[in-house]
């Protein structure tokens, strides 16, 4: 059994609620990912924000000023996780029901520890016709 520790990305990198979208993006170039998860004031995770959010309901939607907008005005929120030693195939079962693309990892005391994306399970051992079926739910209506 491949488990989501043996594909995750590791190198999480956070934003505070405040940072602005250029910081975020700017964040996701430097350290090559596409999500950042914004901090709450705990320590917690308060939200996730994709380059898909970026370009989606900052940009295209709304035309919003990047050196203005706040990661927290668009991240999406509550977010989806799975635990570092579940099965991949229960990460991709979770990514089909909710139509998201990635999840973030969570270890025994609930702290991040990575982040695992449609394409981190790509490269598992899960069986194509099971890949394929969840690709289909996730980019429903896409």
């Amino acid at each position: 059994m491949t488990t989501v520790k043996d594909v995750m990305s590791k190198d999480v990198q956070f934003q505070p609620p405040d940072a602005t979208l250029r910081d975020v993006a700017s964040c996701m170039r430097d350290h090559d990912v596409g999500a950042v998860p914004i901090r709450d004031g705990k320590n917690g995770v308060a939200g996730l924000v994709t380059d898909r959010d970026i370009v989606l309901r900052a940009l295209a939607d709304d035309g919003r000023d990047p050196d203005r907008t706040r990661a927290e005005e668009i991240m999406s929120s509550p977010v989806a996780s799975v635990g570092r030693d579940d099965d991949v195939k229960d990460a991709l079962s979770q990514m089909r029901q909710r139509r998201i693309r990635r999840l973030l990892v969570k270890d025994d005391h609930d702290e991040i520890v990575g982040v695992v994306s449609l394409g981190d399970l790509s490269r598992s051992d899960i069986p194509e016709k099971d890949r394929s079926e969840a690709y289909e739910g996730i980019c429903a209506g896409c």
